[in-house]
C-alpha cells in the first residue's frame, strides 16, 4: 500500500466536494482502487479516477509522481474544463473497482463488536496534510463506547507512545477515533486543556462525524 499525503487544498476539496470522508478516500487510494487516465504534459502530475457512492459519481484526484501528494479532486466536469473528458468506459471501470472494495469488505465481517480503528492527522510545515495509522484497539471490555475508551488510562498512553512511533508529536492536527471502519469520527484529547479537540475546525468535525453529509 502506499501513503497517502494531502495538500491543505486537497484537504479542503475532500470535505467541500465529496459524501465520502477524508479516510474513505485514502483507503481506496492506498488500495489503488482507481483507474489511471494519465499525466499532464511537461508535469509530475498523475491523474486518476474513483468513484464516490454516497455522490453516485466519479472524481478525478491530482497526485504529484514525486512525492505522491495529494494536490487536489475534481468533478468530472471540472476536470474536462481544465484538462480533458473522462470516458464512459474509464466510469464504469471506477465503479467496478469501488464494487470490489465492498465485496471484500463483506467477506471481512464478523459477528464480534468491531475494533476501534485510530487515526493520527498531521498537519505539516509545507502546508500538507498527513494520515498515520495507528492501528487498532479493542472494544469488547468498553462495550463499543468511545467515551469510555477515552477515560481508560492505559488506551490514552499506548495512543502517545504509538504517535511517538510513528510522527513528530509537533506535527499533530488531531487523532480520530472510530468504532468500526464506518463508526463516527470522534477527536480523542491528548493534552489537559483539550486544545487539540479545539483545534478540529467546526465545519470539518461535522463532515466527519456525518460522512454521508
Amino acid at each position: 500500500m502506499r501513503e497517502i499525503r494531502f495538500t491543505r487544498h486537497a484537504f479542503a476539496r475532500v470535505h467541500e466536494r465529496l459524501g465520502l470522508c477524508l479516510q474513505e478516500v485514502a483507503a481506496l487510494l492506498e488500495m489503488e482502487r482507481t483507474v489511471s487516465l494519465g499525466h499532464e504534459v511537461g508535469t509530475t502530475r498523475r491523474h486518476e479516477l474513483f468513484f464516490s457512492a454516497p455522490d453516485n459519481q466519479c472524481f478525478v484526484v491530482v497526485i504529484d509522481e514525486h512525492d505522491g501528494t495529494i494536490i487536489t479532486i475534481l468533478p468530472l466536469d471540472y476536470h474536462e474544463t481544465l484538462g480533458w473528458k473522462v470516458s464512459e468506459d474509464a466510469q464504469s471501470s471506477a465503479r467496478r473497482c469501488f464494487t470490489a472494495v465492498v465485496a471484500a469488505e463483506t467477506t471481512a465481517v464478523v459477528a464480534a463488536l468491531p475494533r476501534f480503528y485510530l487515526n493520527a492527522y498531521l498537519d505539516l510545515p509545507d502546508g500538507r496534510i498527513r494520515i498515520v495509522n495507528l492501528g487498532t484497539w479493542a472494544s469488547e471490555a468498553y462495550g463499543g463506547n468511545v467515551a469510555k475508551l477515552f477515560e481508560d488510562d492505559s488506551f490514552v498512553a499506548e495512543v502517545h507512545r504509538r504517535i511517538a512511533q510513528k510522527c513528530e508529536a509537533k506535527d499533530l492536527y488531531c487523532v480520530l477515533v472510530r468504532l468500526g471502519k464506518k463508526g463516527i469520527p470522534v477527536p480523542l484529547s491528548l493534552s489537559t486543556d483539550d486544545e487539540l479537540a479545539n483545534n478540529v475546525p467546526e465545519d470539518t468535525a461535522r463532515k466527519l462525524a456525518d460522512p454521508q453529509r
